[in-house]
């Protein structure tokens, strides 16, 4: 297991869904924690010997197509 800094967004809330999750899971089928810890946003991923090379390159493009997503999403407010 490991947690990655993601980029801030402006107002983490505790118990709330982070932004980012909603279109990983939508387009993606993709469900994983995303928290904010000591004001760090950080997405944590768990890695089993059941997962491959192929499922950490679908989570890093689904990241980064739910990222230009949201950043359009917040552009367009």
């Amino acid at each position: 297991m490991i947690a990655l800094p993601l980029p801030p967004t402006e107002a983490p809330n505790q118990g709330i869904r982070d932004q980012l999750q909603t279109p990983l899971w939508e387009k993606f089928g993709i469900e994983v924690p995303i928290v904010n810890w000591h004001n760090e946003r950080l997405i944590r991923v768990s890695c089993h010997l059941y997962n491959t090379h192929e499922h950490i390159d679908r989570l890093c493009t689904a990241l980064r197509e739910s990222w230009s997503l949201v950043c359009k999403s917040a552009a367009h407010v």
